[in-house]
């Protein structure tokens, strides 16, 4: 019986897994500025709480990661975020989800230029 509900679930689901779905080429040149300006900084981020880790300091997203995170951790959830942010970008309309990737670049740019000037340089 499980079998059954679980496949008339997943056929009900179909029309979505056929909608249309734009790749990154696809993209408007506004949308590929701001999401791998947030990948970058992603990767920056990550890399500055490495360092900071191996010279003394602590995570203060520590409800996320911890007071110590592993890096494989940090990995799965960057990779999580921007998993899903490709998705939601290629799912809207071009254009409709600039404002929240402008939103999150400001974020996360603000953590880079805040682990700065704590002396964790990239």
């Amino acid at each position: 019986m499980v079998k059954i509900l679980l496949t008339a679930f997943l056929i009900s689901l179909s029309s979505f897994a056929q909608a249309e779905f734009r790749h990154f080429n696809e993209w408007t040149n506004r949308e590929k500025t701001l999401f791998t300006s947030y990948a970058i900084a992603s990767y920056i981020d990550h890399r500055q709480t490495r360092v900071g880790l191996r010279n003394g300091y602590s995570e203060s997203n520590s409800l996320i990661y911890g007071s110590n995170p592993h890096r494989d951790k940090s990995i799965i959830v960057n990779s999580l975020i921007l998993s899903g942010t490709y998705y939601l970008v290629g799912t809207f309309e071009p254009d409709d989800f600039n404002a929240v990737l402008l939103g999150g670049n400001i974020a996360r740019w603000g953590v880079v230029i805040h682990n700065d000037s704590l002396g964790v340089s990239w």
